[in-house]
């Protein structure tokens, strides 16, 4: 891409998020004051927005414009943008082996991973129509064995204005099988992490994790016992926080449902694999991220999630980088400064995980991945450095009644 076609699509995203800044303070305003466990409750926020910046960027045309030429520029960016950082593509691919986390199951684990490719497959697209006071209208788009990517773009294209769901047919929310756990890939995001200098204080990757299905939560007792929180299609993510210049880990974020209920580790503390790789444990059905086994109080106790170091582990073998490395701002704190880590993991020699640069073509997708928004959509952790605290054990269980600022040091 040249320098002045570059300049020109910088100058009409920043145009687009000028026009739309009311739309776009309305959505995050929501993120922040209404997230919550159960459901999506910013939906309408997000159509909003997405449809404002749509419309003022211009983004017209017919699905080979949008979804390949796009991409292909996309894609040319993104080697652009690589070489541009202090490291080479193999030098990002043997840091995103290096650090890919190592995940331990709950032994009663109903719901596996699953790639998105095998979603799409085993999945239905439809379309609702809201109607004022009445059920929302669905309209079967595509059928089981017919969803794939360019189908994805192609009918968005066509159905602009509609609110698109992919749904997976309920038999197959289990995920893939056990002996299958290691070829689940993860989905990588990486950041560049800019000081108010607009120098790079650090590295951020968030490895994410998919799920066809998040189960539900038991609240209260038998007989007054009820379920919440199930929905199909679940997204968690885990970050890793390195100096930009030596790749050396500073900390690991657990990210547990919502982008503020985390938890940092620092590099020097975490638990680790001999060979240096993070380790966290997958809360069981709704598969937010812990630093170790056991239970994890949260919302006033009702809703709280078990973990443990006993059942299968998920040592993925694959990594996809989902698009052009990113440059955010800095969240107010540098976490070299504050967690200090002295004692930085060795480098794995010859790391067993297969490391995709290419990007993957169903990014542009607006729609829901079940009850759950796209990723890049769900909120603006995805396009900003990651929280900068941890959220303390009596921060999760006082839930919505805990401070609601995204962060303390802010």
């Amino acid at each position: 891409m040249s320098s002045t076609s570059a300049d020109d699509d910088k100058r009409r995203k920043e145009a687009a998020l000028e026009a739309c800044s009311d739309f776009h303070r309305d959505l995050i305003q929501c993120f922040r004051e209404r997230s919550s466990l159960f459901g999506s409750p910013c939906q309408t926020e997000q159509k909003a927005f997405w449809d404002c910046y749509q419309q003022e960027r211009g983004a017209e045309g017919t699905v080979v414009k949008a979804a390949v030429t796009g991409w292909l520029e996309k894609r040319k960016a993104s080697r652009d943008k690589i070489s541009l950082m202090l490291w080479t593509e193999d030098r990002l691919r043997q840091v995103i082996a290096q650090y890919t986390p190592v995940l331990h199951l709950h032994p009663d684990e109903r719901y596996l991973p699953c790639s998105v490719d095998w979603y799409l497959e085993k999945s239905q697209l439809w379309r609702e129509e809201p109607i004022a006071n009445e059920t929302p209208r669905r309209t079967l788009l595509l059928g089981k064995g017919q969803v794939n990517a360019a189908q994805l773009l192609e009918i968005q294209q066509q159905h602009p204005h509609h609110q698109l769901h992919i749904e997976i047919e309920p038999l197959a929310r289990h995920g893939m099988q056990r002996s299958e756990l290691d070829d689940v890939p993860l989905y990588v995001v990486v950041k560049e992490v800019l000081n108010k200098e607009a120098h790079v204080e650090a590295v951020e990757i968030n490895y994410l994790t998919f799920y066809a299905f998040n189960g539900p939560y038991t609240i209260g007792v038998p007989p007054f016992a009820f379920e919440a929180g199930a929905h199909d299609g679940d997204w968690e993510h885990f970050t890793v926080r390195l100096d930009a210049e030596a790749a050396h880990m500073v900390g690991c974020y657990y990210h547990a449902h919502r982008p503020q209920d985390g938890q940092w580790l620092p590099a020097d503390s975490m638990p680790k694999t001999a060979t240096g790789q993070p380790i966290a444990y997958v809360a069981k059905g709704a598969h937010g991220l812990y630093t170790g086994p056991g239970v994890h109080r949260r919302a006033w106790c009702a809703v709280n999630d078990h973990c443990s170091d006993t059942g299968p582990v998920w040592q993925s073998r694959h990594c996809i980088l989902m698009e052009p490395v990113l440059e955010v701002a800095s969240r107010g704190t540098n976490l070299q400064e504050v967690f200090c880590s002295a004692a930085m993991a060795p480098f794995v020699t010859n790391p067993s995980v297969h490391v995709d640069l290419k990007g993957v073509d169903w990014l542009h997708f607006k729609g829901n991945f079940g009850s759950s928004a796209a990723p890049h959509a769900q909120g603006f952790w995805y396009f900003t450095a990651e929280h900068p605290v941890s959220r303390t054990w009596f921060q999760r269980v006082l839930w919505h009644c805990s401070p609601p600022t995204q962060s303390l040091l802010e």
